[in-house]
């Protein structure tokens, strides 16, 4: 069976405007939805905090390599 996905809100969920904040959300944790909104919760910056807290000294590789780190939590 295919399923087709409604588009619920005019807003994607994606920061746009700061690409750099974006990547930082890289693991779903949790999800709900309420009313018309499904809401995501995020890890941020899991496999940066697991090599860096094994390996401080490690040089990363671009793609996982968030530059200034952010991990406040974002819903």
């Amino acid at each position: 069976m295919i399923r087709q996905f409604e588009n619920l809100t005019p807003v994607n969920g994606f920061d746009e405007s700061n690409l750099v904040n974006a990547r930082q959300n890289n693991y779903a944790w949790s999800m709900s939805d309420l009313d018309d909104f499904i809401y995501i919760g995020t890890g941020r910056n899991i496999l940066y905090n697991i090599i860096k807290s094994f390996e401080p000294q490690t040089q990363l590789p671009a793609l996982i390599n968030p530059g200034v780190v952010d991990n406040g939590a974002e819903i």
